[in-house]
């Protein structure tokens, strides 16, 4: 999809968002367990974030932002490297 530079807003120009919600269902990656994803378009500006329906929906940290600062452990990834 091209974007047009000049009249994109915001910091990122080349942001966009979905159309609609979408969501899908299936088997973890790290765990194994079952997951249900729901992907919903934002407002500009609000950065991608990631909602934690499985908690008290009472709770006000439910809401991550996808930043790598937000990054608690990292034990069950893998990594590529060259020899």
């Amino acid at each position: 999809m091209p974007c047009n530079f000049q009249t994109a807003s915001g910091f990122y120009p080349w942001q966009t968002t979905i159309k609609k919600e979408i969501s899908t269902s299936g088997i973890g990656l790290h765990k194994g367990d079952k997951i249900d994803i729901t992907l919903k378009p934002s407002e500009a500006n609000l950065g991608i974030r990631f909602i934690r329906t499985d908690l008290d929906h009472k709770l006000t940290k439910r809401t991550i932002l996808a930043n790598y600062k937000n990054v608690s452990e990292v034990s069950a990834a893998s990594g590529v490297v060259l020899d």
